[in-house]
């Protein structure tokens, strides 16, 4: 469940950023082998292990999650893929995961979904899956995850309202919420060789994650590279960043189930983001009164242009996102705000960097105690 995850121990190594007994891995949950439909034109990078280890050689990037196209594995292929995983985190201070991407572009209700922590093949191919679902029941997929205990999963490039089987149209769904952890706000050139560090974003999903998180789920914010070429961590600038307390793939995925990760494209900007001094993911209660803290540090000294922060009401579909409170240039915010109902709030913030780069963090969700 996780909402009930607790993060422990404290190991702070010098080649990660690090605030506060907090470290801040930047990473990509998003990318493809040739077990699928990745690495193309790369003849010496094909297998998961070999796109670790090109990873680790990239500049300020510290996780890969390799999320291959389940329709396109095999069973043998995903096993081997948690065994290259498995043998990679041995020996390395990149942290490797390795998962699927299921789901198909087929109809307009259709959806990626990338699963991570999972230990098995999930697909509806002939004699290619290990636990079959069938390839328009999401309902079914989010509740085989949730069931899983500390597997998780993580909506991707969400194009259409009615994507995931019209989750949005939907009532909430408890177990849902427990099985998706958020979602890719920001997205990179899936079909692009690049390998300079220079693709701008191409995707933005303000549109799907402001209507979930009034529907009542909990979703963080993240960053996707999609490669599909061998440019792992070299494609752009832009992460998903993870608040872990210490460096290794536990941490990483229990971080992830609470939430405490944001959408940066900036690959060294660090978000420290509370409320009554809990992070960025907390869920909490009040006594009626919550002090909101932010402040942004960045290795290069970029800028903060705007900071506008993000507000509504879970739990109310037809609700509306308040982001009308904007201030400027300064990299840090404060703000007492006394809560006058017992519904729960969410806020969260948009940084604008004066290069353009943007920033998402994820949402905190605030109640006061009845």
């Amino acid at each position: 469940m996780k909402k009930l995850i607790i993060i422990i121990g404290v190991l702070i190594l010098s080649s990660f950023h690090s605030a506060n007994e907090i470290v801040y891995l930047f990473g990509n949950l998003h990318a493809h082998s040739s077990y699928s439909d990745g690495c193309k034109k790369s003849p010496n990078i094909k297998t998961p292990l070999e796109c670790y280890q090109y990873a680790s050689e990239s500049q300020n990037f510290n996780f890969l999650g390799i999320s291959d196209h389940n329709h396109m594995l095999t069973k043998n292929e995903y096993h081997d893929g948690l065994n290259n995983e498995a043998l990679f985190n041995k020996n390395s201070q990149l942290i490797a995961l390795y998962g699927m991407e299921w789901g198909k572009d087929q109809v307009e209700t259709s959806g990626h979904v990338i699963i991570f922590n999972y230990s098995n093949l999930i697909g509806w191919e002939p004699h290619e899956f290990d636990d079959q679902v069938s390839e328009t029941d999401y309902k079914q997929l989010f509740y085989k995850v949730a069931a899983e205990g500390n597997s998780f999963a993580y909506l991707a490039h969400p194009k259409k309202m009615k994507c995931f089987s019209n989750l949005l149209q939907n009532n909430y769904d408890k177990i849902i919420d427990d099985a998706i952890v958020g979602m890719a706000v920001r997205t990179s050139k899936a079909q692009d060789p690049n390998n300079t560090y220079s693709l701008e974003p191409n995707g933005l999903f303000y549109a799907y994650y402001d209507k979930a998180l009034l529907l009542g789920y909990h979703l963080g914010a993240g960053f996707d590279h999609d490669n599909h070429y061998s440019n792992f961590g070299r494609s752009t600038q832009g992460r998903t960043v993870v608040l872990v307390k210490s460096v290794n793939r536990e941490e990483l995925i229990a971080a992830m189930k609470s939430m405490m990760f944001y959408s940066s494209d900036d690959w060294n900007a660090k978000v420290d983001f509370k409320i009554n001094n809990k992070p960025m993911g907390s869920i909490i209660e009040s006594e009626g009164k919550i002090e909101i803290t932010l402040k942004i540090t960045d290795d290069d000294n970029d800028p903060v242009k705007s900071i506008v922060m993000v507000t509504g009401f879970s739990g109310y579909r037809d609700g509306r996102i308040d982001s009308s409170l904007i201030v400027t240039e300064t990299n840090t915010f404060t703000r007492k705000i006394t809560l006058i109902d017992n519904a729960e709030h969410f806020y969260y913030f948009r940084i604008l960097q004066n290069d353009g780069d943007l920033i998402i963090t994820s949402p905190i969700w605030c109640k006061k105690k009845a």
